[in-house]
């Protein structure tokens, strides 16, 4: 059994994939924070930041990005990075 989880974790993808299940997680309980807690500024900022994370792992790992043409990465990736911004400036206004 252990030997299958040594092979199985062996695979970059497979651990990306569980940290991104991590990530997921961490984002499910920090978005329970209650509104009114001295936290939820943080707690917002840092699920927009997991999120980036998370997207950048997914453009880069799974869409294969990390080889693909230069100015299709950075559209792709300033796209993400914009809009992380964008809702998390909205949240921050309202």
């Amino acid at each position: 059994m252990i030997a299958c989880v040594r092979l199985w974790l062996s695979s970059s993808t497979n651990r990306i994939w569980l940290a991104l299940v991590a990530a997921s997680l961490a984002s499910y309980t920090l978005g329970g924070t209650r509104a009114d807690s001295a936290w939820s500024t943080w707690a917002v900022w840092l699920v927009f930041g997991l999120a980036l994370t998370k997207g950048v792992w997914v453009l880069e790992v799974f869409m294969g990005l990390r080889t693909a043409p230069v100015l299709w990465r950075r559209l792709l990736l300033g796209w993400l990075v914009a809009l992380c911004l964008a809702l998390a400036g909205l949240s921050s206004m309202g």
